[in-house]
């Protein structure tokens, strides 16, 4: 048996945050080419039968360098055929909640290239003149306002419906309300500049938009990534590489006030402790990369 993302989505176990949709439905695609299933489609009963070895497969099929993201991963394969079942009495999650008693992932942590802030920042400002949604993303990064990706296409410029996110050019204030911890309901608010609303192409609408008008939202959410919109053309760090070379300039240039930290911060969307542990390049341990063939080593013990 088997169920579609669509069918789901118009059911009362619809997944509201569409950041949350679409990494569970690349997830679930990629299980699905992997078993030559049909695409978009929950195949509930066969990944039940396939519960026991779905751990293993995560870890070839996506680099997994820890338990926790193991665990991660089959919670979001669990949760996809819970609400394709209407119920979470199955085998995944039960093969789920035992992760960290049943499997061990040796951590391994791969170096990262994180650019230098002072470099990085004129080169953005360059591609910012860009007549694009990439020059306009490269605007904004230079600028300071180095958001998620999935954070500016859900802003609205000069119109604000109370419901996306909302870029007020009059104001000067940037309101996110829908990005990655949507659920909790917190708001973040953040002065911008009138230099930087000057450089925006557009002051009403979305901010990013189709030629016909419409953001770019929906199932097809590949539209609403760095990728999609030739982000890799000219080899530029990926979001979270400038979120970190962002953050690192924050937290370790001279002069920056506290108040000046703490609003870099919420502009980003995390707290201090967050930025110190997974944003700050010279915290970041150095270690040799594993052979990009070489697959984590996975124990398992004999379920009774």
């Amino acid at each position: 048996m088997s169920k579609s993302l669509i069918e789901i989505q118009e059911s009362e176990n619809a997944i509201k945050n569409m950041a949350t949709f679409s990494n569970y439905r690349a997830i679930i695609n990629k299980l699905n080419e992997h078993y030559g299933l049909e695409k978009d489609i929950v195949h509930y009963d066969f990944l039940i039968d396939k519960a026991a070895e779905l751990p293993d497969l995560c870890t070839t099929l996506w680099q997994i360098n820890n338990t926790a993201a193991l665990k991660q991963k089959m919670g979001s394969i669990s949760s996809l055929i819970t609400r394709a079942i209407g119920s979470p009495d199955h085998r995944v999650k039960q093969v789920t909640t035992t992760i960290a008693t049943n499997y061990s992932v040796p951590t391994k942590l791969k170096v990262r290239n994180i650019p230098d802030w002072n470099e990085l920042q004129p080169k953005l400002r360059e591609y910012g003149k860009e007549p694009s949604i990439r020059g306009m993303i490269a605007l904004a990064f230079s600028y300071g306002y180095v958001l998620r990706v999935g954070e500016f296409f859900d802003t609205k410029i000069g119109d604000d419906d109370g419901i996306n996110n909302f870029l007020d050019p009059v104001s000067l204030q940037w309101t996110i309300r829908l990005h990655k911890n949507g659920a909790s309901g917190t708001v973040r608010k953040f002065d911008v500049s009138q230099e930087f609303i000057d450089a925006l192409p557009r002051k009403v609408g979305w901010l990013f938009r189709k030629k016909n008008g419409l953001p770019y939202q929906g199932h097809n959410t590949a539209t609403r990534t760095l990728k999609y919109h030739n982000w890799w053309l000219d080899d530029l760090p990926s979001n979270r590489d400038i979120r970190a070379s962002f953050e690192t300039w924050n937290l370790h240039t001279k002069d920056r006030t506290p108040e000046e930290i703490a609003l870099s911060h919420m502009v980003l969307g995390h707290s201090k402790a967050t930025a110190y542990k997974y944003y700050d390049k010279t915290l970041m341990p150095v270690v040799p990369e594993p052979p990009k063939k070489m697959k984590p080593v996975i124990k398992r013990r004999v379920m009774k």
